[in-house]
């Protein structure tokens, strides 16, 4: 039981990263929460039912998963900056409250 939360807290942790900040698979940086989660995945299921084989699939698509993930986040992170970076020049001298908003939203993307 011991090992089954401390495999836990990694494969939450990589998923909620993933989520947030988004991989791009081009970096093997990026490709350790991938890892990560797989070996989590495994160890996690051995502790459950002692069997190498599944531990081996729950991994596999734990790492899927987490990887998959993350390229849609940042896909999607990628098309909202795009489509700010055009309302921003469109609004960049309103002083609207559409305006502020598109600014202030321009800006929480640009802090990551």
């Amino acid at each position: 039981m011991f090992m089954l939360v401390i495999s836990l807290i990694p494969i939450l942790w990589g998923i909620f990263v993933t989520s947030y900040h988004g991989l791009d698979l081009r970096k093997w940086s990026d490709w350790r929460y991938g890892g990560l989660t797989f070996l989590c995945g495994v160890i996690s299921t051995i502790a459950l039912d002692g069997n190498l084989v599944d531990g081996l699939i729950v991994g596999a698509i734990l790492a899927f998963f987490t990887l998959f993930n993350g390229v849609m986040a940042r896909r999607h992170r990628r098309e909202y900056e795009r489509d700010t970076k055009s309302l921003m020049k469109e609004y960049s001298e309103s002083n609207t409250f559409f305006g502020r908003l598109v600014k202030r939203i321009s800006a929480l993307l640009r802090k990551d």
